[in-house]
């Protein structure tokens, strides 16, 4: 529903695990706030209607990315990157990710063409994945 301070109706999209959280954006209206990125890897989405007015919505899609290094993610799908990807990491980093499906699925693990994972010996023993 329009109105300049979303009064009415909003979506407010806050930067962690709660309402508590610092607030990324509230959007509301007919214009799409676009790509929103988090700072961390939790991300709560607000959705508000008051009793005036029952019409339109959203829909809205995600997908994970690891800008930053490592963490615990529950998804079926998503993106993991090396920090700075497409650039080159940096040196003397370490990142886990644990993935977490649905039960009773199984993961599968695509890598892209111009995987690069450098090591002057040969044997994976400086930068691997593992």
């Amino acid at each position: 529903e329009e109105h300049n301070q979303c009064t009415w109706d909003s979506v407010t999209i806050f930067n962690g695990a709660s309402p508590g959280a610092p607030v990324i954006g509230q959007y509301c209206g007919s214009n799409s706030p676009g790509t929103i990125q988090s700072g961390f890897n939790k991300l709560v989405i607000l959705f508000l209607a008051d009793h005036t007015v029952s019409r339109g919505g959203f829909t809205a899609t995600w997908s994970s990315d690891s800008s930053g290094c490592g963490g615990i993610i529950h998804a079926d799908t998503g993106t993991i990157k090396s920090p700075n990807y497409p650039q080159n990491f940096p040196a003397n980093t370490e990142c886990t990710w644990t993935i977490i499906a649905h039960d009773g699925n199984h993961l599968e693990m695509g890598f892209a063409s111009d995987f690069e994972i450098p090591d002057s010996s040969g044997q994976c023993q400086n930068s691997y994945i593992k």
